[in-house]
């Protein structure tokens, strides 16, 4: 049996997708491994496709320790593809990658040597290269606690992470119908379950690359209802759990949206996003309020929010959070 399956799903990009197979093509120390790598095309151009074909021809007996599955799902969506990818898939773990985005010689002997060392947890991840308009960061692992950082820093993104197979399902797997933040609000699903997670720091095995395309500036105007509805189903998933009470920071998530669009010069829908979560939230407004003063004049809050977590746990709530 493979021990780990590699789900990529790809839409058209060939010259960033080209570049993420040749990463794959590189991997190192993965002797008498057996890894499930599933492509999955979603609706690409010919162009695309037929890059595709010519690395599995170039590299499909070379890399041995690929088992190498090129799979189309026409119904267009990053989620919809991911899914394929997993029913076509047979591992007890499973590992989303992006299609831009590049693994360093040793990530996929990384990941087999971690799941070997830590066979009992649901999901481990990992500390990641974030590569943006030239410069590059480390994205760490949780800072304050798992809660926090999932919903107000995004640590489980697509690529960080491998989780169980049983796990996966157990929390729902892709929300198709999301269209943006699928991964932010499957990582909230993920929590609701309780899972056993580890997180492996150390120097980074892959890196995020961002391109323009990505969610920041005009992108992110166009997207507002998506956003917002994503918050919206990740609210509704939450109040319906027993962590019901961790809901106050879906508002503070929201705030930092607004900031967001306050930053791109979007001052209406800055101030129509914090006229809502005020009227609405459980937290306190001056709270709310003094984050998005703060945030939408400085470039990092995690300090700020690390210093009044403390205060979450009953001062600052305007009434008692109760499951719907």
């Amino acid at each position: 049996m493979t021990s780990l399956s590699v789900i990529i799903p790809f839409r058209n990009r060939a010259n960033l997708l080209r570049k993420t197979l040749e990463s794959i093509s590189a991997q190192e120390g993965l002797e008498n491994k057996s890894i499930e790598l599933i492509l999955v095309d979603n609706d690409s151009n010919q162009e695309t496709v037929r890059m595709v074909r010519k690395w599995i021809e170039d590299y499909g007996d070379k890399l041995i320790w690929a088992n190498i599955k090129l799979i189309v799902e026409k119904k267009i969506g990053a989620s919809i593809a991911r899914n394929t990818g997993f029913r076509y898939s047979a591992s007890p773990w499973i590992a989303f990658f992006d299609s831009d985005d590049l693994m360093k010689k040793n990530h996929l002997g990384e990941i087999i040597s971690n799941i070997q060392r830590f066979p009992d947890r649901d999901i481990i991840y990992r500390d990641v290269e974030y590569h943006y308009d030239g410069k590059t960061r480390v994205l760490r692992g949780t800072r304050c606690n798992l809660w926090h950082d999932v919903i107000l820093h995004s640590i489980l993104t697509t690529p960080r992470h491998v989780v169980t197979r049983e796990f996966f399902e157990r929390s729902g797997q892709w929300n198709e119908e999301l269209l943006a933040w699928n991964d932010w609000e499957l990582s909230i699903r993920y929590l609701i379950n309780d899972p056993k997670i580890k997180h492996i720091s150390g120097v980074p095995t892959m890196t995020i690359i961002s391109h323009e395309d990505s969610i920041t500036g005009h992108q992110r105007n166009s997207l507002t209802d998506k956003l917002t509805h994503a918050i919206s189903v990740a609210r509704k998933e939450l109040m319906s759990s027993p962590h019901c009470h961790k809901a106050y920071l879906l508002d503070i998530k929201e705030v930092f949206l607004a900031c967001q669009y306050k930053k791109d010069y979007k001052s209406q829908k800055a101030n129509e996003i914090m006229d809502r979560i005020i009227k609405n939230s459980v937290v306190k407004p001056w709270f709310l309020k003094m984050i998005y003063r703060v945030q939408s004049n400085s470039r990092g809050y995690g300090s700020l929010i690390v210093l009044l977590s403390g205060l979450l746990n009953g001062s600052l709530f305007a009434r008692k959070v109760q499951n719907s």
